[in-house]
């Protein structure tokens, strides 16, 4: 899976319910943002850090800024996808611990020829920030940025997208995979969920 593809790790939230760098909360042992290349560094030939800021070039990665600012994790991707080499992008935020490789496999084999797949709880609630991103979806991206439309779910519906029911992933996948660390209090709660 590695030859051409390229890890977007999503680090340029504002941290604002945190009080800190998200991507700097150790959690067990290890900085969040350590987990997610972690999870990306077997899969991808290159990684790519979106954050604003200088927190994140310690670890040798291209850190990219938000072309347009206040633009949310679209901004970011889109970012990326801009600096990014290969056609086939995996995105992941830094504070999703519990996402697993195996994750990105499935949706992999899953996603065909769709320009942008993630997972999929039903009823219209996605996991965007834990998919495959193509670079083909940029103009579409680009549109929705232009008019300051930020909104991922919305992307999806008009453009070339693919869902994958979590179920479908894995038949007892539990919820726990795509559980955010946001707070203090999540990441309180974090610790007391299983590792997977």
């Amino acid at each position: 899976m590695k030859e051409d593809i390229t890890g977007i790790i999503l680090a340029g939230g504002k941290s604002q319910r945190m009080g800190m760098e998200k991507g700097l909360v150790v959690f067990h042992g290890q900085p969040l943002i350590q987990r997610a290349v972690a999870v990306l560094k077997d899969l991808c030939h290159e990684i790519l850090i979106s954050s604003n800021t200088s927190s994140y070039d310690y670890l040798g990665y291209k850190v990219v800024h938000d072309v347009m600012h206040d633009s949310g994790p679209m901004g970011g991707i889109y970012s990326c996808l801009r600096e990014s080499k290969s056609r086939v992008n995996l995105v992941l935020s830094c504070d999703m611990p519990f996402v697993t490789p195996d994750i990105f496999h499935h949706l992999a084999n899953h996603a065909g020829d769709a320009w942008i797949c993630v997972p999929w709880h039903e009823n219209e609630h996605y996991e965007p920030l834990c998919g495959i991103y193509t670079k083909d979806c940029l103009p579409d991206m680009e549109a929705y940025i232009n008019v300051k439309n930020f909104k991922l779910p919305e992307l999806f519906l008009n453009s070339n997208f693919k869902a994958l029911k979590i179920k479908d992933i894995h038949p007892q996948l539990h919820k726990n995979y795509f559980f955010n660390i946001n707070s203090p209090s999540d990441l309180e709660l974090a610790k007391e969920l299983p590792l997977v």
